[in-house]
């Protein structure tokens, strides 16, 4: 009897224990779990209204709606203390909570465009918008009603979670929604964040390359064996030396029509490998509009080529003499291949074709030195990733 007793004794101790320990856990997360924000408005010309609601919070919160009509004077409408002090509290289970905004286009005939801001300051706070990690969104298009139809809506969902259920999350979360009417400009960061010329010519990391320019476009070329070596990116833009805000389209290979010739990147024996930029033409047209033959003629180290875009054809002794090059990807918009091109490509096995197999059986294959091309594996339908 006195050991049954006994028994009990230390099952009810253990679960007190686990009781405790369990609380303090509840206690903690519940501790932790509490933000405070602000979500403002800036538009223009708009005629719209924004309302929003919470879910998965411990009290669901209801953000009342809004109608913002800045289309009589034309001027920013913004209130950065709307929907100000809002706090948001996780439940137990500290589970993510979602923000949905719902964005009614009340205008006729004229679109609304979108984007939201993140401008939240807290700690151990992730974010999400329509379940991507982020600063800002894309530019988001809520179409126009017409007469006698029912308005346009689309939803901004934002996602907010504790990134680490150990910490607390201080701070506030803060979002800015900016509303217009015209047509935002896209902004490309390949040109955006374009080098200057001046800065490849001068890139110390094996990296550098030459370009001349020609009728507002750019035409690649190496430097020299000692400057352009290992793997190579060619870029899709660069910036004039003395304009930075001028921008050239890289199209093309840079070469004066005499052979031999250090222009383009023939005879380099030190490029391992080398991307050319969706922003390329025709492969068969260079700054001087000659024909373009052996672009990469005795690369000997050079072993895998991205071709990301261009049309025409790859001419003779394209890649002649390429004796480590294994794999290619070659644009959909090749539409024959010069006697020669692939000639002594003795280790070639892979060619990732980005067209259809009908594509490629289109193309006109000059037989003579393309062997390597012709009994290695065609992937068809490629997407460079």
């Amino acid at each position: 009897m006195k050991k049954n007793i006994k028994w009990l004794i230390n099952v009810a101790t253990i679960c007190l224990c686990l009781c405790a320990i369990a609380i303090g856990v509840y206690a903690a997360k519940q501790a932790s779990l509490t933000a405070t924000g602000t979500i403002g408005f800036t538009a223009t010309n708009v005629y719209a209204e924004v309302s929003g609601q919470t879910s998965g919070a411990a009290e669901e919160v209801t953000f009342n709606t809004i109608t913002i009509d800045s289309t009589k004077t034309g001027n920013p409408y913004t209130d950065t203390t709307t929907w100000s002090g809002k706090n948001i509290n996780f439940n137990e289970e500290g589970t993510p909570i979602t923000l949905t905004f719902t964005i009614t286009n009340l205008s006729t005939g004229r679109p609304l465009y979108a984007k939201v801001t993140n401008t939240s300051s807290a700690t151990n706070l992730s974010v999400k918008v329509n379940e991507s990690e982020f600063t800002e969104t894309e530019w988001i298009t809520v179409q126009s009603k017409t007469e006698g139809s029912t308005a346009n809506t689309t939803t901004v969902v934002i996602s907010l979670s504790v990134a680490d259920d150990n910490e607390s999350v201080t701070g506030n979360y803060g979002f800015n929604i900016e509303l217009q009417s015209t047509e935002p400009e896209v902004v490309n960061p390949e040109m955006e964040n374009a080098l200057t010329i001046s800065e490849w010519n001068s890139k110390t990391d094996g990296t550098a390359l030459g370009f001349d320019i020609k009728d507002g476009k750019a035409y690649v070329k190496q430097i020299s064996s000692e400057k352009t070596y290992g793997a190579i990116v060619v870029p899709a833009y660069v910036k004039d030396n003395s304009d930075s805000s001028t921008t050239y389209p890289v199209v093309g290979l840079s070469y004066d029509g005499a052979m031999p010739t250090n222009q383009m990147f023939y005879n380099n024996a030190e490029i391992t490998s080398i991307v050319l930029p969706t922003t390329f033409e025709d492969l068969n047209s260079t700054i001087t509009n000659t024909t373009l033959a052996s672009a990469f003629e005795n690369c000997t180290k050079l072993e895998q080529v991205t071709i990301l875009n261009g049309t025409g054809q790859l001419y003779a002794n394209f890649f002649k003499g390429c004796t480590n090059l294994k794999s290619i990807v070659i644009p959909a918009g090749i539409t024959s291949i010069y006697m020669w091109a692939f000639s002594g490509c003795s280790n070639l096995t892979d060619v990732y074709f980005m067209g259809t197999q009908d594509q490629w059986n289109s193309i006109e294959i000059n037989s003579s030195g393309n062997d390597a091309l012709i009994n290695a594996s065609v992937t068809y339908d490629y997407k460079v990733a």
